[in-house]
């Protein structure tokens, strides 16, 4: 009997209904939290043995001896159109009422049976377990009756009906999941008790884990981190709203909150036993808000999905072993199920009471936690809310478990093939720690969230509020930055689903949804033309996403070319969109000769199990597998045929563990044939990547084998074989990409296994110009265009098949100038600027004609000025001006906003035209003028991050109304400076010179080389061209030196740890390393003799460190003696021994001390020894036995520390004596 035990109670309970609606008005839903002490009375009859008591986790149930015949009444309970299949009730009992029932009736006692509990018994009357019965279909309004059919010894503490029971359609799920997998982008919190300390702990800094970790980590005690963490932990500027808000600005469209985290502190109002007494809110100085409830009601407000994340391995909870390691135990079976129970408490709570939408578990990597009990756990939580999202790591992670995967500070590689979500931290930790500032780049994190939508994931990227709730300025400029890359491009992530394409070329990402491609490019390279594979869909068109502006591209046979405009988009990801019909899709190739095979051995298979057998590598299924036996470190795959087939291809796709990638290799194999019962090899390769496909001269055979002859437990998806025809090939050799051409001008270019050629001018100002040009024996081909074409223009030069399909493609941009123009007056002339960012991009850069140069001064410079010096009086009256689009702003946008033209006439400044934007490209023309100079002043400019001024690619002059005047000039000398330059360039004297050199010595033949061209070109200019170049030729001397021997001696120096060394000589040292490292980071400029100095002072530097003289001897007898009562022993004998120690602490707080002066070390802990042994008692006092304060064992022993010419290996020293000067610089 129960009496003894029960706890009558007239406490007011209320219910809540899992939408949020209240309990005991009538009309409740069926849904809603029931508790048991909530019957009506006027229905309820049960004995005086039956009452309240506090035996559940919330301290509230109802129970105790009912009679046969006793009922509970619960008035009005709305089951809806009958959705309602499952009643769940949590109760305890013990073993002798196992299998008893409990009847849910409607309407009375005695009326409907709808379910009926068959009581499982539970560990002692407060362990609490819930109970399942089916229910049947029961619509609209009705009373109900929980009746006790027998005598029954039972404790209730609520039930509820639910629409899960236990299973679920894939369809199902599919729907469930919809909204989570749409959002695609989440905030992670990590705050608690741990945030207070920031990642450290009475002077121990918290490292390898995260802060959260730290009172594991330090093992401290639960007494002490009650006291000097938790009840310390006052966090006064912690702001739902703005986190709630920075989540939305970010983009992020769910947020997830440690609810609980192993520290065993509650952040939320908690009623269960063993929790509620050490929640946040209550337990010390807290004087905040429920941060749970505040969040959840931000997130409701302001359209943010709401999850808490919740741990079950703990350090404060009794039932937990601590201090432990990383697995902790449990105390016993016992303790197990009561902490069972009282969790399933506190999910109640989370779930019911803050409307939790996702659960995110963790800490069940400990064997105690088994995966039945997440089984069992994850149906409880579905049947109180069947819409819930719940983790794998309920359970053991697998994908059986919870409803999605959670790989931590990964991405897979190829994604997991089910619903997953990769949770990353912004910098190192998940929790505040102020010693890290290892922050993600916004254009890391965008590459982050576009990678695992890519793959159907999920990105779930944290912040850690500090200790007082603010979040870190580093986090809010990030977060802020990837939100406005979402404002433009989130319609690529949100909602879409993974890449149709197997793989992409250039490190692209593609993410799709019906009747769209994005394809993401974060290397973006001006004016270039990429290829996708082709789909199955027809392409309706290819457009910028940010901007809309429309894209070139062509339909191939086999592919899709994307012509690149020259600017990106956006200095993270450039997004590009595809329009297609339908959903994307990729159609496996039908010429897979490998599917012909009639017979497929192997070496061995995966223990025999014919899921991975030989044959799954060429069934063209990409979702099974031949795997082969663990610590397999070589195998073979043979392909049998019935008639010979010819192969002059092979593509591998192989399976690669995302968990662990290492255990699956091939590094060495062969593609091999068999000709007349031997083994011939068609292909050789190392390395193998995730997919391959290489290519080999065609060999014939009907059997064909895959050598793996140093692998690690390989396994392929598929090995495919083919006979390809010769591809047709094409490529335009001259002009160069960017380079402006003057009509007419000549296209040529290569061409493979193709007869013609057809060359497209393509312009936004005319309709595409078409040209077929015959390819020549030899492969080359070349046209001269004359047509009307001005400004950019592209040149497409394709081949086609007989049905006008493109097999292959090549492409350049170009800057087309009239024929009128005439000759540009400004190329390669001198200029003068304000000023310049760096020598790579001054002025010149601006009157080289190659667009891809530019000129841009320094930032702030916002009238900056470029002046053309012609030399002498030139007559002019049109100029071109070409401006950089700007894509490091926010306001993508040119910058000019006003700007005029200066010609400096008879020494005089005279204005001859003032405007206001520039653009791509502006053409100005005013009456002509004859002036030695012209200047180009910007007047105003857009605000840009920086101060950034407009740069400009090119200035070019003219002169239309006049021909200039043709100059003779005597270009003898400066032709034979550039016969001798460009043999020079040919030699090896050039490929040797360093970087700088090469890079002005072609800038300086290339000059040359356009004033020779120049039918105006004046003698001065000529000859200032072949002086010029002449004193580059000269700077061939410098050449390369080789770096190999500094960066062994470097990477030896960057091992040292300084803290082992006195401090003398360690300036010079860190000097000296990095002066190498500046070598070694620019080895393109090293010299040979910079190289040898460098090596030389590096290791001297090394040679002249020296360890600190070893003091622990001095330091423990110097500990042991002080302190003594030196009032006991005469005062001759206390002198001494007080000067002694003096001493020894004035040695033992010199850090200049080495290991040359532990003789001095070595001699103090003498003399302090001596001094001790010599103290005499004074005559009225007694030293009492054994108050010896030197122990056995504090004698003096001579350090082991040697300089740091020891720790340079004999490796080092034996690599650089021959070759080293064995001087050593003095300091």
């Amino acid at each position: 009997m129960l009496a003894a035990a029960l706890l009558v109670s007239t406490i007011n309970f209320t219910a809540f209904a899992q939408d949020g609606s209240g309990v005991g008005e009538a009309g409740t839903k069926a849904n809603s939290i029931f508790q048991a002490e909530q019957m009506l009375d006027a229905g309820t009859s049960v004995g005086e043995q039956v009452g309240m008591n506090d035996f559940a986790p919330d301290s509230a149930s109802f129970g105790g001896s009912f009679q046969a015949g006793d009922h509970l009444c619960y008035s009005e309970i709305d089951f809806g159109s009958g959705e309602f299949n499952t009643c769940m009730l949590l109760l305890s009992a013990l073993s002798t009422e196992a299998g008893k029932t409990i009847e849910v009736r409607i309407d009375s006692p005695d009326g409907n049976k709808v379910a009926e509990f068959s009581i499982q018994a539970t560990q002692d009357l407060t362990t609490f377990q819930e109970q399942y019965a089916s229910v049947a279909q029961v619509t609209g309004m009705h009373d109900v009756y929980l009746v006790f059919p027998q005598d029954t010894d039972v404790n209730i503490d609520w039930f509820t009906f639910s629409s899960y029971n236990g299973t679920e359609t894939a369809q199902q799920k599919e729907e469930r999941m919809q909204w989570w997998n749409d959002c695609r982008f989440g905030q992670f919190i990590h705050f608690g008790a741990y945030s207070y300390l920031e990642g450290e702990y009475e002077g121990r800094i918290q490292k390898g884990h995260g802060a959260e970790w730290i009172m594991g980590d330090f093992k401290i005690p639960r007494e002490d981190y009650e006291q000097k963490v938790a009840k310390q932990f006052n966090p006064t500027n912690f702001d739902a709203k703005e986190i709630v808000s920075l989540a939305k600005a970010a983009g992020q469209k769910y947020l997830v909150f440690t609810s609980r985290h192993h520290e065993g502190f509650s952040m939320f109002d908690t009623h269960i036993k063993g929790f509620g007494d050490y929640k946040i809110t209550t337990y010390g100085n807290y004087e905040g808000e429920d941060p749970v409830k505040a969040l959840a009601r931000e997130c409701k407000e302001q359209g943010i999905h709401f999850g808490v994340y919740y741990t079950i391995m703990e350090w404060h909870d009794p039932s937990q072993v601590y201090p432990a390691e990383h697995s902790n135990q449990i105390v016993s079976e016992e303790a197990k199920f009561d902490f069972k129970s009282r969790i399933k408490g506190q999910l109640r709570e989370l779930v019911v009471d803050y409307g939790a939408e996702i659960l995110f578990f963790d800490g069940t990597w400990n064997s105690w936690w088994n995966q039945q009990d997440g089984r069992e756990l994850y149906r409880y939580l579905r049947t109180l809310n069947p819409d819930l999202i719940v983790n794998n790591r309920v359970g053991k992670s697998t994908q059986s478990d919870g409803d999605y995967g959670t790989p931590e500070q990964s991405i897979p590689a190829t994604g997991l093939g089910y619903d997953w979500e990769s949770c990353m931290t912004l910098n190192d930790t998940w929790g505040f720690n102020k010693h890290d500032n290892n922050w993600k780049s916004p254009a890391t994190v965008v590459k982050n969230l576009v990678d695992c939508a890519s793959k159907g994931g999920n990105y779930l990227l944290n912040i850690g509020p500090d200790k007082l709730g603010d979040v870190p300025d580093q986090s809010v400029s990030i977060l802020t930055q990837v939100g406005e890359w979402l404002e433009a491009n989130g319609e690529s992530i949100y909602g879409t689903d993974h890449s149709c394409f197997e793989s992409l070329t250039g490190g692209m990402k593609a993410t799709v949804k019906d009747g769209k491609i994005y394809l993401h490019l974060f290397n973006w390279t001006s004016g270039s033309t990429i290829q996708i594979p082709r789909v199955d869909n027809k392409v309706l068109g290819v457009q910028m996403l940010a901007t809309g502006n429309p894209v070139n591209y062509t339909v191939m046979r086999d592919s899709i070319a994307i012509d690149l405009p020259v600017q990106a988009a956006n200095p993270y990801d450039t997004v590009i969109e595809i329009d297609v019909e339908g959903y994307p899709a990729v159609s496996e190739r039908q010429d897979n000769l490998s599917l012909q095979a009639t017979s497929v051995t192997a070496s061995n298979t995966y223990k025999n199990n014919a899921t991975y057998a030989p044959d799954k590598a060429v069934d063209g299924k990409a979702d099974t597998r031949w795997a082969t036996d663990d610590n397999t470190k070589s195998a073979t795959l043979e392909l049998g045929f019935d008639q010979p087939v010819t192969v002059n291809q092979v593509t591998m796709k192989q399976f690669i563990s995302s968990v662990t990638p290492n255990n699956n290799k091939i590094n060495a194999y062969q593609i091999e044939y068999m000709v007349n019962g031997e083994w011939k090899v068609a292909y050789s390769g190392t390395n193998a990547p995730k997919y391959v496909t290489v290519d080999f001269p065609a060999v014939t055979s009907d059997r064909f084998r895959l050598n793996l002859t140093d692998c690690l437990n390989p396994t392929l998806y598929e090995f495919e074989m083919r006979n390809l025809a010769p591809a047709p090939e094409v490529a335009i050799t001259t002009p160069s990409e960017t380079s402006v051409a003057h009509l007419p001008f000549t296209i040529t270019g290569t061409s493979k296994n193709a007869s013609e050629v057809e060359v497209a001018l393509m312009g936004v100002n005319f309709s595409p110009i078409l040209h077929k040009v015959p390819v020549d024996e030899n492969g080359n081909w070349s046209i001269v265009i004359d047509d009307q074409v001005d400004g950019y223009i592209q040149v497409k030069a394709q081949v086609k098949d007989a049905y006008d399909e493109v097999l292959a493609l090549d492409a350049i941009n170009l800057n087309v100038r009239a024929k009128e123009l005439g000759v540009n007056l400004a190329a390669g002339k001198s200029c003068e600027t304000s000023s310049s960012y760096s020598a790579a991009y001054n002025g010149s850069k601006a009157l080289d004609g190659d667009l891809g140069t530019r000129w841009s001064p320094v930032n702030g410079d916002l009238n900056a000025y470029l002046t053309v010096q012609f030399g002498e009086p030139t007559l002019f009256d049109t100029v071109v001006l070409c401006e950089m689009f700007d894509t490091y702003n926010d306001n993508i946008d040119y910058r000019c906003l006003a700007f005029k033209l200066e010609a400096l006439i008879d020494g005089v400044w005279t204005e001859v035209h003032q405007g206001r934007t520039i653009g791509e490209k502006l053409t100005v023309t005013f009456p002509e003028v004859t002036a030695q100079e012209l200047k180009l002043t910007f007047l105003d400019c857009e605000e840009t991050k920086n101060q950034a001024p407009p740069n400009l690619l090119e200035f070019e002059v003219y002169c239309q109304g006049t021909e200039p005047p043709v100059v003779e000039s005597n270009k003898t000398v400066l032709k034979q400076v550039i016969d001798y330059a460009t043999e020079a360039k040919a030699g090896g004297e050039y490929a040797g010179a360093i970087d700088d050199v090469r890079f002005t010595f072609d800038a300086a033949l290339q000059a040359a080389q356009a004033v020779y061209d120049n039918p105006s070109a004046t003698q001065a200019d000529v000859d200032s061209a072949w002086m010029k170049l002449m004193n580059e030729i000269h700077k061939l001397g410098f050449q390369r030196g080789s770096t190999d021997q500094l960066q062994l001696v470097y990477d030896q120096a960057a091992s040292l740890d300084l803290n082992n060394y006195v401090e003398q000589g360690q300036e010079y040292f860190l000097q000296k390393r990095s002066d190498a490292l500046a070598l070694l980071e620019n080895p393109g400029n090293a010299l040979q003799a910079e190289v040898d100095v460098a090596v030389e002072e590096l290791l001297g530097a090394m040679m002249d460190l020296r360890y600190k003289a070893d003091k622990s001897i001095l330091s423990r007898t110097v500990a042991r003696v002080k302190g003594i009562d030196l009032s006991l022993y005469t005062q001759a004998s206390a002198l001494t021994f007080e000067s002694t120690l003096a001493q020894a602490e004035e040695i033992l707080a010199d850090e200049t001390l080495s290991v040359l002066d532990q003789s001095r070390v070595n001699q103090a802990v003498s003399d302090l020894q001596a001094a001790y042994e010599g103290l005499q008692a004074a005559a009225i006092s007694t030293v009492k036995a054994g108050d010896n304060a030197l122990t056995a064992g504090v004698s003096a022993k001579t350090g082991d520390g040697a300089p740091v010419c020891a720790a340079v290996s004999l490796f080092v020293l034996a690599s650089f004596a021959a070759g080293l000067s064995k001087k050593r610089r003095r300091r």
